[in-house]
């Protein structure tokens, strides 16, 4: 799958008519320090988003969509790159566009990583950027599809600095970093949970106490095969999300191939004054930097400092959410 979409992917990626910022612009380079971070810079990225670059709003994580602003269905056909099915199947090279697709993937406007590019689940229903139990199903398929190590599916709520209120994810291969920094940290394990009624299947919650941001890590340990057991794990896995919606916390979400899936529960964007802007790939430990003086001097003491200060949550509201999320998984 990996391969089918990057060598789609290489043709457009460089391509002004389809990107406003050329990929082979970025440079990177690892940060010194235990967390073992990451650091990306492009000069002309942020000048060429959508938008700009401005001060963060408070943005609640529950909201409708809104056909007035920039969507998907806005998007040119050459953005296009493969109809997804619902079983994380991509379309063969050449083949039928299927005229609603469970999904598309697209090629990311301002690619930041090798392959960047947008995974929108049912595009025309226009879902707003609140997260679904078939939309998490569809994504985990997806990426439990791929062969590459270092591909992740990401994804950012309302209020964790998703640039698009228009539901979608953030395919992408990190390449020469091969995993984010939260992967990396110490992990903690909390409880074992058997998902209901196919008690065999096996989900593991833990934490990552020494990571400068709470963060939960969640592991399905068990080969799915058939699509009702596949539902009923994704099913499960979404009350964690359904907690986090209820309380209107943001999130940062990140799944890998391995079944792993990283969270990040948070701060409200509006918080983040620091000078690291923070959405999932930053919280997750490769921080973009907006200037070429900012990229050099980049230092994993000051992102530390902005992750604790601007977005990790009080140690007892992350406490209360991971009792909560407990709950609801002990549930029949």
């Amino acid at each position: 799958m990996d391969e089918e979409i990057l060598e789609k992917w290489r043709g457009k990626a460089d391509d002004p008519s389809v990107t406003r910022s050329a990929f082979s612009a970025w440079r990177g380079k690892r940060v010194g320090g235990h967390l073992r971070l990451w650091a990306k810079y492009s000069g002309d990225h942020w000048k060429a988003k959508r938008g700009g670059c401005h001060a963060p709003a408070w943005v609640d994580v529950v909201g409708p969509f809104d056909a007035a602003a920039f969507n998907f269905n806005q998007i040119a056909p050459a953005e296009v790159l493969f109809p997804v099915a619902a079983d994380g199947r991509i379309a063969p090279p050449g083949g039928e566009c299927a005229s609603e697709p469970a999904a598309l993937l697209i090629v990311n406007a301002s690619p930041m990583f090798l392959g960047h590019s947008l995974l929108v689940p049912a595009r025309s229903r226009n879902f707003p950027q609140v997260l679904r139990a078939d939309a998490l199903g569809l994504a985990a398929a997806f990426i439990a599809r791929s062969r590459r190590a270092d591909a992740r599916l990401c994804y950012n709520s309302l209020g964790a600095f998703a640039s698009v209120n228009h539901l979608h994810f953030h395919y992408l291969c990190l390449a020469e970093s091969q995993q984010f920094a939260v992967e990396l940290a110490a992990k903690q394990h909390r409880r074992t949970f058997l998902v209901h009624p196919h008690a065999a299947s096996i989900v593991t919650l833990g934490t990552i106490p020494g990571y400068p941001v709470h963060c939960l890590y969640v592991l399905h340990a068990d080969e799915v095969s058939d699509s009702e057991s596949w539902d009923a794990v994704h099913r499960f896995l979404f009350r964690l999300f359904e907690v986090l919606h209820s309380r209107r916390v943001p999130y940062n979400l990140v799944l890998t191939p391995g079944r792993f899936m990283y969270v990040c529960p948070r701060r409200n964007q509006a918080c983040n004054v620091g000078e690291y802007r923070m959405a999932v790939v930053e919280v997750f430990g490769c921080p973009v930097l907006q200037t070429e003086e900012a990229y050099e001097g980049v230092s994993e003491a000051a992102y530390e400092r902005c992750a604790r200060s601007d977005i990790r949550l009080p140690d007892a509201e992350f406490e209360s959410l991971l009792v909560d999320i407990e709950t609801r998984w002990s549930e029949d």
